[in-house]
């Protein structure tokens, strides 16, 4: 009886490993994909500095939107 209760348990062990390997093996990739990502985005902002420049001042073809106070969003 104990010896049944033994291998049972042996069993549950053996496949709480297993699923524990498998997630490790997805979250080493995760970690490889998100590494990647930020390589990725390093290497464009350092090849295109001139258009994070251009977005990041104001185009003079958008018009300034100045917010009302809050008390004076029903005036027109």
């Amino acid at each position: 009886m104990l010896q049944k209760e033994l291998e049972i348990k042996n069993k549950q062990i053996s496949d709480l490993n297993d699923r524990l390997a498998e997630c490790q093996k997805l979250l080493d990739q995760y970690q490889k994909l998100s590494a990647m990502e930020k390589v990725v985005q390093k290497i464009e902002m350092e090849n295109s500095p001139e258009k994070e420049e251009e977005s990041l001042t104001p185009s003079s073809a958008e018009p300034e939107t100045r917010k009302k106070a809050w008390w004076k969003f029903w005036e027109n």
